[in-house]
């Protein structure tokens, strides 16, 4: 390692050391082992960010017209005109298993088959975040980050989150900026400490719950027995998240500022809360507190209107504009307004 990149390891300790006013500094290319510029790039962590938006798009305003790197921006996606090097526009997919619009958001990045009845023999399977975390479980202090704009994990067929666990369990979207911020960022008023303390309680609790559920098993029936290993294989995930956060009881988190996180509502700011949703995203990006994030914007068939855009219509009933011109453009108006969001 050369002496730059031993200076920046030690300015960012002295920052992680320091007090709740103090940046923590992004991960560098300073911090990485010194070798060709190449392989330097090779050694970052990768990331990956899933943004779902709810009810589709104004297709016609949203695809480019031509193939190829030099191809133009549609009127839509031009807010990203400034990243055309950073970015691929995809188009041609098909998700064979999304057959209602209005639950698409439940298998979004599971692809299960989910023809049952809601809340009958109803069976996801694991998100494509949550394979991806468990490949990086260990690495970062938070396997993944997962927001919606609504919160909690809705229902059967109208999901309030993207994410699923490999035990086909709903994991809960955390949608109060200040919460996240707390969890991610703002250590344990009783350090180290009080955290082993709270999270051997957890373990407790995790093992009587588990004694409980294997006595009762040998009681029921064959379908509650299916039932309560469902259960169970939840309860052993989250044994496995307590045990990964134990590693990381006595490493402080990073600190950072928290001013940016403004009080604004989706339902009354739209802009003003993706805004800070999104930097929120960053932050955790940026300090490497973790490589895996999903973002549902709004519940599918949900009513939500734009006001800054001056548009009284819901994005869901603009998607049914059955080709009538003035709805269409309408429509295209509030998907370029969240495409300014995401290009800043």
């Amino acid at each position: 390692m050369n002496i730059q990149a031993q200076r920046w390891l030690i300015n960012r300790r002295t920052f992680l050391r320091g007090t709740a006013t103090a940046l923590g500094l992004p991960l560098l290319d300073a911090m990485l082992p010194a070798r060709a510029g190449a392989q330097t790039i090779a050694q970052r962590p990768r990331r990956s960010v899933f943004i779902y938006v709810p009810n589709g798009v104004n297709a016609a305003a949203w695809f480019p017209q031509q193939d190829g790197r030099e191809f133009g921006f549609s009127s839509t996606l031009k807010p990203l005109e400034p990243l055309r090097d950073h970015l691929s526009v995809v188009s041609g997919l098909h998700h064979p298993n999304a057959k209602n619009g209005h639950t698409v958001a439940d298998n979004w990045l599971t692809g299960a088959a989910l023809d049952a009845t809601p809340g009958y023999r109803y069976r996801n399977s694991i998100s494509a975040d949550q394979i991806m975390a468990e490949q990086l479980a260990g690495r970062t202090r938070f396997p993944s980050l997962e927001l919606s704009s609504i919160g909690g994990t809705g229902k059967q067929g109208g999901s309030s989150t993207l994410a699923w666990t490999r035990g086909a369990v709903a994991m809960p979207a955390d949608n109060n900026p200040r919460s996240v911020f707390e969890r991610f960022f703002t250590n344990s008023p009783g350090g180290a400490v009080a955290m082993r303390e709270a999270l051997s309680k957890d373990q407790s609790l995790l093992d009587t719950v588990k004694a409980d559920a294997d006595s009762l098993a040998r009681r029921i029936g064959k379908r509650d027995q299916e039932m309560l290993d469902e259960y169970l294989t939840a309860v052993r995930e989250i044994e496995q998240r307590v045990q990964r956060a134990e590693k990381w009881a006595d490493i402080p988190k990073p600190a950072a500022q928290d001013d940016f996180i403004a009080a604004a509502s989706f339902r009354e700011d739209v802009g003003g809360y993706l805004t800070t949703m999104y930097d929120l995203m960053a932050l955790a990006i940026r300090t490497d507190s973790t490589r895996v994030l999903s973002y549902l914007v709004e519940r599918e068939a949900s009513a939500f209107t734009i006001p800054e855009t001056g548009i009284k219509f819901g994005h869901h009933a603009l998607s049914h504009h059955n080709n009538d011109p003035r709805l269409m453009a309408d429509l295209a108006t509030l998907d370029t307004f969240l495409v300014q969001q995401l290009a800043r």
